[in-house]
């Protein structure tokens, strides 16, 4: 069954363990936005100011949204107030990917750490996959969909993947892998901000005169040809979050259904190519991310039911959790 019954009221902690990583990252952001806040300017009015300051006022905002959610969600219950409470955080991917980008061009004076990693890249490999790669194949329109439409179908996958859990009615499941994804999310955001690799196709002379304009495609070569004519994306190179988010899709699947694993193993390999192949990439950024996704997520996971114990909830056995959602199920199937 798709979604929850009205939740009854209860008494207890207004915050969740899935709420802590989460505001966590709107803390630091808001603290180093402020700290730094010359990351573009904003028009308010007749005034111009620092953009730092308008996205630490957003991020405050954010925050008491937040809090709100939890409370109109605890007083009314619903599916739709649940189903917000439970998933608001993907809405956070995207705008804290973008300014642990934008603050780490200030940090120690925007130096960047690609030149180590473009050694490395030669040095492994004896040559530079992100160079040779894409001439060989950068004129077959076919290859060049499956790999931009690959690394497109990764923001579709990360979108999407915490629904599964929901979808199959096991709220604290969800929850659970919530905080697993944004404690993630949180740990990488921060490291962007402090440690820079703009990445190949802005740090390599020859890719930033060739650019994209001579690969050949019909629907996501065009599209992203556009996007990155628009958008600069440099700084958060190390690891792939493509590859990192990718693979920690894969062990969602093994977690929940491993029938999953049909799908995302080889979107993993495709988006490990993918990320080299339209030189956003050095290889050892997709490599570092397939060693650190399990090290983070076993982290992550184990971590959960410590916070929860922290704000105050039971924190109930494995054997607990599997016969609630075993009622749940069989209580969703009586009500069909």
């Amino acid at each position: 069954m798709i979604g929850y019954e009205r939740d009854t009221l209860r008494e207890g902690p207004l915050l969740r363990p899935m709420d802590v990583p989460g505001l966590a990252a709107l803390a630091f952001f808001i603290v180093a936005s402020i700290l730094v806040p010359h990351t573009g300017t904003t028009q308010a009015g007749p005034w111009t100011m620092p953009r730092g300051y308008a996205v630490a006022a957003g991020y405050g905002a954010a925050a008491a949204l937040i809090l709100a959610l939890a409370a109109a969600e605890r007083r009314y219950g619903g599916r739709i107030l649940c189903f917000l409470r439970t998933l608001y955080p993907l809405l956070l991917i995207t705008p804290l990917f973008l300014d642990s980008i934008l603050l780490s061009a200030q940090i120690f004076g925007g130096r960047s750490h690609d030149a180590f990693f473009r050694a490395l890249d030669e040095a492994i490999f004896g040559f530079e996959p992100y160079l040779e790669f894409y001439k060989s194949f950068e004129s077959f329109p076919r290859f060049n969909e499956l790999m931009f439409g690959s690394y497109f179908t990764y923001y579709v996958m990360i979108a999407t993947v915490l629904w599964i859990p929901w979808i199959k009615g096991d709220r604290e499941e969800t929850e659970r892998a919530v905080f697993t994804y944004f404690m993630i999310q949180l740990i990488v955001a921060v490291w962007y901000v402090f440690f820079r690799v703009q990445g190949p196709k802005y740090w390599v002379p020859e890719l930033r005169e060739h650019w994209y304009g001579n690969f050949v495609g019909f629907f996501f070569v065009p599209f992203f040809q556009r996007g990155f004519e628009t958008v600069t994306l440099s700084g958060a190179a190390f690891p792939s979050s493509h590859v990192l988010f990718t693979t920690l899709c894969v062990l969602f699947a093994w977690r929940w259904d491993r029938r999953l694993l049909a799908f995302y193993l080889p979107m993993l390999a495709l988006v490990l190519l993918a990320t080299v192949y339209i030189f956003a990439h050095y290889a050892v950024d997709g490599l570092a991310a397939l060693v650190l996704a399990p090290a983070l997520y076993a982290f992550s996971f184990r971590l959960y039911d410590p916070v929860r114990k922290l704000l105050g909830y039971q924190v109930r056995s494995g054997r607990a959790v599997r016969g609630a959602a075993a009622r749940a199920a069989a209580n969703a199937a009586e009500g069909t």
